[in-house]
């Protein structure tokens, strides 16, 4: 089992967040984020290629509450289609 499987989701919501400015989603990424922070996502994503599944997992904590806070304040905005996916999908399965 490797990390694989989170990658596309992660760099998704990344991408968008790159691509967009605070005034185009009419708020910042301290309010989009504010249990988790933007660094916790890109960070997570620097884990999705390696295969160490404890270490990607620790990698997760950080970028689920950060991908929950995206979902909560993203609703009815251009980014919350990609906020919106089950993370269950991407949890490892053992």
């Amino acid at each position: 089992m490797t990390c694989h499987r989170y990658e596309k989701c992660v760099k998704r919501v990344i991408t968008s967040l790159q691509n967009a400015t605070p005034s185009k989603m009419g708020f910042t990424y301290t309010r989009i984020f504010p249990h988790g922070t933007y660094d916790d996502v890109k960070g997570f994503a620097s884990c999705v290629a390696g295969t160490d599944i404890q270490h990607c997992q620790h990698c997760l904590v950080g970028a689920k509450a950060a991908l929950d806070d995206c979902k909560s304040y993203a609703a009815g905005s251009f980014i919350s289609d990609v906020c919106t996916m089950s993370y269950a999908q991407f949890l490892p399965r053992h």
